[in-house]
């Protein structure tokens, strides 16, 4: 199928799923088996509109809205599935019902309409870009990476350890320890360490899989997640650009990590010793239920503004920018703690843990307008990412995607903070290339 074709079948998939929930609006009882439906079939039109057939599982639309669709869906299509026990989460699970999930659902596909679009009209405004003359050399991609991953697991295990983390340790413990800027950070940077080492390749390959095992074992231990997932799909990403990743090999690994985290889900509460007492089980649908509680924060966001409160007009977005100028020009800022501004502050504030989501986030700055706004302009960067080729290509490609991946369920203020710091590591790892172009031949 050429890629024209399945962009029209995936704009058409979309529409219908769109359409077709957005009808649901004048009956008096949808259905959640009628929610669920439409939320796959647009997440397989968005799938099959921007699929990348040299990547495979492997190319960054595919990658991104594959976490998108299980933070975001994961819980309603769980619940058709196997009843009440996929609620698994800790609070008030009443929000599960399908009166209340219609406009959320209605908002996540248009954001899933808004981002395709934004992606196709990259594509056809900025076709792929040829690969650069000279790349970065292994070794230098390869050391910059490894002193990446040593700096950030450095600060991942500092901040474990200042917090006390123990073997009885729950999540909250966890939270309460990891809730400095320097933790996020430091996972960020293994995240970007081990996917250069797999763009170096050779022995710089096993090593960036031997650290994300280490670091990442003993954060999924914690309860963390996110913290893993998403640089593993970094890396992913890293070995799709050199050849393809098959979707049914993802899929299978896929069911079987989602099976490990409903497993591992009892370290939240009883920490490590819970794992050893075998009170975890093996259920890929209790798994993808606890990802999919995403939707929380954009039933949580579509309350408060349906109770009158202002939206943000975009300020989340440059919330960080905002803070650093008022401090440089001696206006002073609120502690981060406390300022609203920050979407995860103010989720954490009046809500609770509860994470973040960029459809949750557009609502609270404008609505659905919004919604369209900055799902279009992920599209466009999920493009971005995908189009580069060679080694620096796909530097730039790391850099871009991992902060998207991380923001599927966190708010978007760092995001702009995290792509200085990889693009300072592209421009570390690039030197030498550039170098050797100033040589006169």
């Amino acid at each position: 199928m050429s890629s024209g074709l399945r962009a029209v079948v995936g704009l058409v998939l979309l529409c219908a799923a769109l359409f077709s929930v957005t009808g649901m609006t004048g009956m008096t009882e949808p259905t959640m088996g009628g929610l669920a439906c439409w939320l796959l079939v647009g997440l397989a039109g968005a799938l099959v509109a921007t699929y990348d057939p040299t990547a495979g599982a492997g190319g960054a639309p595919t990658l991104y809205l594959a976490v998108f669709g299980m933070f975001h869906a994961g819980l309603i299509v769980s619940y058709v599935a196997i009843g009440d026990s996929a609620l698994v989460g800790q609070g008030d699970n009443r929000f599960v019902d399908p009166q209340t999930l219609l406009r959320p659902v209605i908002a996540v596909l248009t954001g899933l309409l808004a981002l395709v679009v934004g992606y196709l009209l990259a594509r056809h405004l900025a076709p792929v870009a040829p690969p650069h003359d000279s790349q970065p050399t292994a070794d230098r991609v390869g050391v910059v990476g490894l002193v990446a991953v040593v700096v950030g697991a450095g600060i991942v295990f500092r901040t474990l350890g200042q917090g006390g983390i123990g073997l009885g340790s729950g999540y909250g413990d966890f939270l309460e320890a990891a809730a400095t800027s320097t933790y996020g950070y430091g996972v960020l940077l293994v995240g970007y360490g081990c996917s250069f080492l797999v763009v170096a390749g050779g022995r710089y390959r096993t090593l960036g899989l031997v650290a994300m095992g280490v670091v990442g074992s003993v954060l999924l231990v914690l309860g963390s997640r996110g913290a893993v997932l998403f640089p593993v799909l970094a890396m992913v990403y890293a070995v799709g650009r050199r050849r393809r990743v098959r979707p049914v090999s993802a899929v299978i690994v896929a069911v079987l990590g989602l099976g490990v985290t409903s497993v591992i889900r009892v370290t939240r509460l009883g920490g490590f010793r819970a794992l050893l007492a075998g009170d975890g089980d093996f259920s890929p649908w209790h798994g993808l239920a606890e990802l999919g509680y995403s939707i929380y924060p954009v039933v949580v966001v579509q309350r408060w503004m349906d109770g009158g409160e202002e939206p943000r007009h975009g300020v989340t977005l440059i919330a960080v920018p905002l803070r650093f100028l008022a401090r440089l020009f001696g206006g002073g800022a609120p502690p981060a703690k406390e300022d609203h501004r920050l979407f995860n502050v103010e989720i954490l504030d009046r809500q609770g843990p509860i994470g973040g989501s960029p459809i949750a986030e557009a609502i609270r700055n404008g609505g659905l307008p919004f919604v369209v706004v900055l799902m279009a302009a992920i599209g466009v960067l999920l493009w971005l990412a995908a189009r580069g080729q060679g080694s620096r290509g796909t530097l730039w490609g790391v850099v871009l995607l991992l902060p998207l991946l991380i923001g599927t369920r966190n708010s978007f203020a760092p995001i702009p903070a995290q792509w200085l710091i990889g693009s300072l590591l592209v421009v570390l790892a690039s030197a030498g290339a550039r170098a050797r172009d100033r040589v006169p031949t």
